[in-house]
């Protein structure tokens, strides 16, 4: 529990080289507690990337994030679970929002083989926005779940959540996304996203979206769906000569275009891509 990391920003600063975590596992130990403080003053930008690398054959990680995002500052943060397929992780991470502020929050969730997180969005000052951005994979018996909750606590703010996933063999995933306005908070414009693509008839989805509003002056609506590739645009391709599994590649990288689209600031975004391809194609095998 020793473990952690400190890092704070200094007012009117505009990084553009992202700053790269890496939580690296190697000791004898089984169990992690790392803790990361991030402190982003005024009027500043910058955009984050968290990797673990895992040398043992199995590890619990139990980490916690908090975040503080001060006025007119802009985040782009993006966490990467991508390890071993026995690695157990439980995330908290809490972002806290000034006025005028902006976070992009990446979660791509993988190659491990239990995963949850939590993420926690408390929006503290008028005209912050929230953009969340979720992807996930799920292969043999991999268990992910996603918690997450937005707090608006003052007027005229935004959020926008989308998650996605596939899912193939005996995979689970579950999601519970709640978004809560209180009393004092009007023109609040809040969208909440999930869809999910089934490969395989043994694995399972869940999904609970919650909308807890009590203000009557806001714009607030969630949409959810859950399907298996469809077989008429696979028919259709391989009538233009692709091969099935090209097809169902072309099928696959058009639903997660969306998510690398809210990477484009960030740039690591041309290795994610390639190394998101290599896992859609072992997906596919």
């Amino acid at each position: 529990m020793k473990d952690g990391i400190y890092i704070y920003i200094k007012k009117n600063i505009k990084y553009k080289i992202p700053i790269y975590i890496y939580n690296i596992y190697n000791e004898k130990n089984i169990f992690h507690f790392p803790r990361i403080l991030i402190i982003i003053d005024k009027n500043s930008s910058v955009s984050i990337i968290e990797k673990y690398k895992n040398f043992k054959k199995k590890s619990l990680i139990f980490n916690v994030n908090d975040i503080y995002i001060k006025e007119n500052s802009n985040l782009n943060y993006l966490k990467i679970q991508n390890e071993k397929k026995n690695n157990f992780i439980i995330d908290n991470t809490f972002f806290f929002q000034k006025k005028k502020t902006k976070c992009y929050i990446n979660t791509f969730s993988l190659n491990n083989f239990f995963t949850k997180n939590y993420l926690y969005i408390l929006q503290e000052g008028e005209k912050s926005k929230s953009i969340l951005n979720g992807l996930f994979f799920g292969y043999n018996k991999q268990y992910i779940k996603n918690y997450t909750k937005i707090n608006h606590n003052f007027p005229n703010c935004k959020s926008y959540e989308l998650y996605k996933g596939i899912f193939k063999d005996k995979s689970k995933y579950y999601f519970n996304g709640e978004i809560f306005i209180n009393k004092k908070s009007n023109k609040i414009d809040a969208f909440q996203k999930n869809n999910y693509i089934l490969l395989s008839d043994k694995s399972k989805v869940k999904a609970i979206p919650k909308l807890n509003i009590y203000n009557d002056e806001v714009k607030c609506s969630h949409g959810c769906t859950l399907s298996n590739i469809n077989e008429s645009n696979l028919f259709y391709l391989q009538t233009r000569g692709l091969s099935k599994k090209k097809a169902k590649l072309i099928i696959i990288y058009s639903f997660i275009e969306e998510n690398l689209f809210f990477l484009k600031k960030i740039s690591f975004i041309n290795f994610l891509k390639k190394k998101i391809k290599k896992i859609i194609e072992k997906f596919l095998l």
